[in-house]
């Protein structure tokens, strides 16, 4: 069985991959899906996919409890950011490496005023 010594990891951690996730989501569409009285929308998503050794993005998974269209747009942008994945690695060479985690996304509008979050429950490593 094969250590990792490093699992796949976004670059620059989790904190550029939370801006490039509410940069590229398409925060209309997903409003949309639900009543104009929502005011707030909150929903944990699972995320799984894998990360090759020639850093290709492959398995995509994404799963929510309540919304349907939600997964979908975090699927897109998960893809427009398969190329800033950096692959596991073991003894300083690349591995095939999966990348499994829970995503609590909300978005919460009080009239003119929009608020987007990300909050992933397990850490990253360094």
């Amino acid at each position: 069985m094969i250590e990792w010594t490093y699992n796949p990891n976004y670059k620059g951690y989790v904190d550029k991959l939370n801006q490039f996730i509410i940069k590229n989501i398409d925060v209309e569409k997903i409003l949309n899906s639900v009543s104009e009285n929502t005011r707030l929308l909150s929903d944990t998503l699972e995320i799984t996919f894998v990360i090759s050794k020639v850093k290709q993005m492959s398995n995509l998974y994404v799963t929510s409890i309540q919304n349907t269209v939600l997964p979908e747009e975090i699927q897109q942008v998960l893809i427009k950011s398969s190329c800033n994945w950096v692959p596991g690695s073991s003894s300083g060479r690349y591995l095939n490496g999966r990348f499994r985690n829970k995503l609590v996304f909300t978005i919460d509008r009080r009239g003119d005023l929009l608020s987007v979050k990300t909050e992933w429950l397990e850490s990253f490593t360094k």
